[in-house]
């Protein structure tokens, strides 16, 4: 090292004083020169000449200069501090790259941290710019919320003035309602008192005035109307446990006793009548919805397909949003645990069946039935025409069991279209007599019950708590009405 920065000392000097000698030696020959030439002009005026005394003058001054330089490199070139001055050298080299390398490592550190400071500047102002956004967003909503929420401020004024309107209507209606109760309850009890008169006149004169029949009733049950004896009467009670009444009433809302209970023992009564409730005996239910009966016959032994309307055919969902369709579920239909699972399982199908056009593959069965349904399926044209294709699924000497509704106003008018239609006496006669013509046996007995449960009835909209086998619809008073029809046992198929 020491070697090395001895030749570049040497040769540092090299370059830098040989020109300045050089330069001295050119400088002395021109002063030489001028001198000369000085002398030649002696002859010059005493300006010139005092020019030239002052211009010698500083020639001997540069001289002196020169001569002063010319020691200085002399001395320069002495080793000793030659050596000096390279020991100075390197400690001042040392010295250097130690502040450089401390003033590296500054630098690094200052640049390491200075990134660090625009990495944070740059996510805080990320950061500031979704929380702009994020406060704009937050303004917008709160601003519409205001706008809502004086909407539904202005909508429940307007909401309460009209509850106050419907208070003082419902007040009103109550007290109509209250008042007609008391007008009805009085007439049922006139009812009540005319028909003790005339069940006592029926007594003395040994006829019966008020019976009506259609066949002989004697040899076939009869097509009948609900009455409050026989849904009390051992015959139907007898089913009232096994089909878990008061679990179906509870999930259709009905009150303790109701016609629906005297629908579902008078159509296992019939059957059990006709000995279709046993082992290998088949029979279809037609829109079972969540009924009991479908679970009961297949604990008694029967294979059973239920069906119903497919769900996405009840457009105005009048069945599936009052829990009376299965929904395509089976679990459903069992959903009373009347029969074990697995018997169920075994026993019973389920398949999507519009009443109005019965499939050609179905099959055919022992036993059909359907509960309250024939009245909602278009018309009293599409009930009656379903009782005469439903023969169709029927074994000959097969059983069918339907329920429906009958007019108790009037034999003249009725609801003959529209969701819920009512059979007049004129309307059963005709089914009567087109089953007869075909060689199918039916009798009727249009006689109605003259117990007071028989003759009150429910107001439209309301029901009594502790029974209903009478309702108004639209005007019409009505009741349950069985259909009850064996199929001609010659018979293979219906025109």
């Amino acid at each position: 090292m020491k070697a090395w920065l001895k030749k570049l000392i040497h040769r540092l000097l090299g370059w830098y004083v040989d020109p300045i000698l050089e330069e001295c030696r050119r400088q002395k020959a021109q002063l030489d020169e001028q001198e000369t030439r000085l002398e030649e002009q002696c002859a010059l005026t005493d300006k010139q000449r005092g020019q030239l005394e002052e211009q010698s003058a500083r020639i001997e001054e540069q001289s002196a200069r020169i001569e002063e330089l010319t020691k200085g490199l002399e001395e320069a070139r002495d080793p000793e501090r030659y050596d000096r001055l390279t020991a100075d050298c390197a400690k001042a080299e040392e010295r250097t790259r130690e502040r450089l390398e401390e003033q590296g490592a500054r630098l690094a550190d200052v640049e390491s941290r200075e990134r660090l400071t625009k990495e944070r500047v740059e996510e805080n102002a990320r950061r500031l710019s979704d929380i702009e956004h994020r406060e704009g967003w937050t303004r917008e909503r709160f601003e519409g919320h205001d706008r809502r929420l004086s909407d539904i401020e202005h909508r429940e004024e307007w909401t309460r003035e009209r509850f106050e309107g419907h208070d003082r209507r419902l007040s009103d209606i109550e007290h109509r309602e209250e008042w007609t109760r008391e007008r009805f309850e009085g007439h049922d009890e006139k009812i009540y008192e005319h028909i003790r008169w005339i069940s006592e006149l029926e007594k003395r004169a040994g006829k019966d005035l008020i019976r009506l029949t259609l066949g002989d009733t004697s040899l076939f049950p009869p097509s009948r109307l609900c009455t409050a004896k026989e849904l009390l009467s051992p015959a139907c009670q007898q089913y009232r446990d096994a089909l878990r009444i008061d679990d179906v009433h509870a999930l259709l809302e009905y009150p303790h006793f109701s016609r629906r209970e005297w629908e579902f023992e008078t159509i296992c009564g019939t059957l059990d009548t006709f000995g279709m409730l046993a082992r290998g005996k088949t029979g279809i239910g037609f829109a079972v919805g969540q009924e009991p009966l479908s679970a009961y016959f297949a604990l008694r032994g029967c294979t059973i397909l239920a069906s119903d309307l497919a769900p996405d055919m009840d457009e105005k969902g009048l069945w599936s949003d009052t829990n009376q369709n299965a929904m395509g579920d089976l679990s459903q239909i069992n959903r009373f645990g009347i029969c074990p699972p697995e018997l169920f399982e075994a026993r019973v199908s389920y398949r999507d069946i519009d009443m109005n056009d019965i499939p050609e593959d179905v099959g055919t069965f022992d036993f059909c039935w359907s509960t309250c349904a024939i009245e909602h399926i278009g018309s009293l044209g599409h009930s009656i025409r379903f009782l005469k294709n439903m023969l169709k699924v029927l074994k000959p000497g097969g059983v069918a069991v339907h329920t429906t509704e009958i007019n108790l106003s009037s034999r003249i008018s009725t609801i003959e279209r529209g969701d819920s239609a009512i059979f007049k006496d004129s309307d059963i006669q005709e089914v009567y007599e087109w089953m007869t013509e075909h060689g199918h046996k039916m009798t009727v007995d249009f006689t109605r019950g003259s117990e007071e449960m028989d003759l009150r009835r429910s107001v439209t909209g309301k029901k009594y708590t502790d029974y209903m086998l009478n309702c108004n619809i639209e005007g019409y008073d009505s009741t349950s009405f069985v259909f009850i029809i064996e199929k001609n046992r010659g018979a293979d198929s219906i025109e």
